[in-house]
């Protein structure tokens, strides 16, 4: 298989799983315990609708394994997140799969200053089990695909932008030296034209080239100089603020 840009023909799509209704065992008062089931089948329910759907339109979907035993999901006994969103782990680049084999540092220091439980030593190393089993939930999905394990963490479904020839690779803050990660790219993919596009997070949750000529952004940002000539339209402002009011309430 491969991908050269977002808008080749779909043939294969991994699509996430979550936690079965059966997980939530454990906890012990009945209400909170039936709506996490409940979440849980229809959360199920969602991505079988979305199977369909690929299905219709010939895709082959894979999907990655949890174990029956769910106590192999932990690590130092925290529960590790289920394998629901799986282009936050690897991307297919043209014939091969990218695979980070370490922990996004960015997110791991954000992470770090919301608790007060352990040294950075300690939280590196419970991170770095963290991502291990993270990865784990795909393994068998690996083994039919042509793996490259990579320390880059720029490298992901929710970083890179693949227009044939063309890599463009988004921030993750504010704070990133443009030149270590357009360094470490160039040496990884010596064959196309790298560009480094300011995201400062999830470049997928940003802007989107979704045919050759034609990107969809939520940033008030100017693309001339990495898309030129692209024409971008901008999205009004989202009611993100009511997202954060329902965080605040769970």
């Amino acid at each position: 298989m491969t991908v050269y840009q977002h808008w080749d023909p779909l043939e294969l799509c991994v699509v996430g799983k979550a936690y079965p209704p059966e997980f939530y065992t454990w906890i012990k008062d009945d209400n909170t315990r039936k709506k996490f089931e409940q979440v849980a089948r229809e959360t199920e329910e969602d991505f079988q609708k979305l199977i369909i759907l690929l299905t219709q339109f010939g895709v082959e979907v894979v999907r990655p394994h949890i174990p029956d035993t769910f106590e192999d999901c932990m690590v130092d006994d925290v529960w590790v997140p289920p394998p629901v969103i799986p282009r936050d782990y690897f991307i297919q680049i043209h014939d091969t799969l990218w695979v980070p084999v370490v922990p996004n540092l960015n997110h791991a220091h954000n992470t770090f200053k919301k608790q007060n439980a352990k040294t950075w030593a300690e939280f590196q190393r419970h991170d770095q089990l963290k991502h291990i089993r993270k990865l784990q939930f795909y393994s068998e999905i690996f083994k039919q695909c042509n793996v490259n394990p990579t320390d880059c963490t720029y490298i992901s479904g929710c970083f890179v932008s693949r227009l044939g020839e063309d890599l463009f690779f988004a921030t993750q803050s504010i704070y990133d030296d443009w030149s270590v990660i357009q360094r470490q790219v160039d040496q990884l993919f010596p064959h196309t034209k790298n560009h480094i596009v300011d995201a400062q997070g999830h470049g997928d949750a940003v802007y989107c080239p979704v045919t050759e000529g034609l990107i969809i952004s939520i940033a008030e940002e100017d693309y001339t100089n990495s898309f030129p000539s692209w024409e971008v339209v901008h999205l009004p402002k989202s009611h993100y603020a009511a997202h954060k009011m329902f965080q605040a309430s769970m």
